[in-house]
């Protein structure tokens, strides 16, 4: 024990010297200390430690090491490799982290006094990994060229219910694979509102449920790169409170129902939380830049679908929109449902854009809805060739 503290000791001296940073593993765990924290104290007891207010007990330390590496507060790193992950996290935030490391499984639950919004980063790949995280603050995941195939569950489960951003790193492709069998919602779920940015490729499939599962709604941005589905149990896309594409290219096929389908946001007793004119929870789908191409097979499926309306126009950049149909008729009893390439509860609504819709099911439909269809401009091509029900 006196020799440890002695070594402990006399890195935090090298450290403050040199400017370097401390590491202290812990299992899969490293946490990574700079020595421009002002928190670099350190108390000893012989059986505990603590560093940048986190406390270690020393019979969990694996070692300690410096090097020269820069830690960026706020920010994790999560590395897969197989089976098994490594997770370094920046020393300021260390204390208000429970992270836990199974094999390629990472947990990690962010306390109630985290400030700054932290910075989660995934790279790698795993054949048997997955990420979950937990808080209640907005937080930032960085999709850094990772692959993730989890046999059990979800691949990602973010169960903060705040906004999260999902920046898919330019120049890489991210892969994301669920398990069959599983209770997850999607083999992408996050509980909060998920906003997708950056000029990467995501490859999402669904193998028990839906692809992408977000409990509020989804944004995809300007800058957003490629997001494809390649395939579903259930909807490519299922989202509460409304979806809103800017950019970026979009490609969903080989679902199990629909490609997109948003429904009004409820609270956890199923009932539907206010859409009056101040909330945003209006079921809406809106398609105001980019490309969307979707392509459903399944019986009664709807390429998009949507409880609110559903409005194309190109307030953000050129919008195409081609949704390739062939579901035909859904029979339940004596109650059948016909396939739709567009589908709205309420209204449609094409201000511009360009909009291929092809339907050769059976008694399928190019656009439906429940109100009214607007058309103020944009190129429409919508034909139904499949033969009459009933």
């Amino acid at each position: 024990m006196r020799k440890f503290l002695a070594t402990f000791i006399a890195a935090l001296t090298v450290m403050t010297i040199s400017a370097q940073t401390l590491n202290i593993v812990s299992g899969s765990v490293t946490t990574a200390v700079s020595a421009s924290e002002d928190a670099m104290t350190y108390t000893a007891d012989g059986t505990k430690i603590t560093v940048a207010g986190r406390t270690f007990a020393v019979s969990d330390i694996d070692r300690i090491y410096i090097d020269e590496s820069k830690v960026e507060d706020n920010t994790v790193t999560v590395t897969y490799s197989g089976t098994s992950a490594s997770v370094v996290v920046a020393g300021n935030i260390a204390s208000h982290l429970t992270t836990t490391v199974n094999g390629g499984h990472v947990a990690i639950i962010q306390d109630d006094e985290v400030s700054n919004e932290i910075t989660y980063t995934l790279q790698g790949s795993s054949t048997a990994g997955s990420f979950w995280m937990d808080g209640s603050l907005k937080t930032s995941l960085v999709l850094n060229g990772v692959t993730l195939t989890n046999p059990d569950s979800a691949a990602i489960n973010i169960r903060c219910g705040k906004r999260i951003s999902v920046e898919l790193v330019d120049g890489t492709t991210n892969t994301l694979t669920d398990g069959t069998g599983g209770s997850q919602k999607a083999c992408f779920a996050v509980k909060g509102h998920t906003e997708f940015k950056g000029a990467g490729t995501l490859n999402i499939t669904g193998r028990t449920a839906h692809a992408f599962w977000g409990k509020e709604y989804v944004q995809v941005k300007a800058s957003t790169g490629a997001i494809n589905i390649l395939g579903a149990v259930g909807d490519g896309f299922n989202v509460n409170q409304y979806f809103l594409q800017n950019g970026g290219t979009i490609t969903i096929k080989g679902v199990g129902d629909d490609g997109i389908a948003v429904s009004f946001k409820t609270d956890d007793n199923d009932k539907i939380i206010s859409t009056d004119e101040d909330s945003d929870n209006t079921g809406e789908l809106c398609i105001q830049g980019g490309t969307l191409n979707v392509t459903a097979t399944a019986a009664g499926s709807k390429g998009l679908k949507s409880e609110g309306p559903i409005i194309f126009n190109e307030e953000k950049g050129t919008t195409v929109v081609k949704v390739v149909e062939s579901g035909g008729v859904s029979v339940n009893g004596t109650d059948y449902t016909a396939s739709s390439c567009v589908k709205s509860d309420k209204s449609i609504t094409i201000d511009a854009g360009t909009l291929t819709l092809t339907n050769s099911g059976q008694g399928g439909k190019g656009m439906s809805c429940e109100g009214t269809l607007t058309v103020n401009g944009g190129t429409i091509d919508a034909k139904a060739t499949g033969s009459n029900y009933g």
